[in-house]
């Protein structure tokens, strides 16, 4: 793609795409963590729906779990809306 000078969106594909940082409070679910499970990845859900084949070949039982908003403030709003349409991957090893 070349840039265009005119637009930067065009030659910024990532420009307004909200990126979560580091201090947003997305955990592991304590009681999945108690049960065995391993937070692997949260993402979109494509992409958690296309990683749950990886994962079962590699022989491991996976869930997805909506991320869990409820410890975001209201200086997270950002974060809620984005979280909407993201998934939680946990695995854990065949029992």
């Amino acid at each position: 793609m070349t840039e265009n000078k005119n637009n930067p969106a065009k030659s910024n594909p990532f420009q307004g795409t909200f990126v979560p940082t580091s201090d947003c409070p997305v955990s592991a679910d304590p009681a999945l963590t108690a049960e065995g499970w391993n937070l692997r990845f949260y993402g979109d859900l494509r992409m958690a729906q296309e990683s749950m084949d990886t994962y079962r070949d590699l022989n491991f039982e996976v869930r997805l779990e909506p991320v869990n908003t409820k410890k975001m403030t209201a200086d997270c709003s950002g974060c809620v809306d984005f979280f909407t349409n993201f998934r939680m991957v946990y695995t854990r090893k065949k029992r």
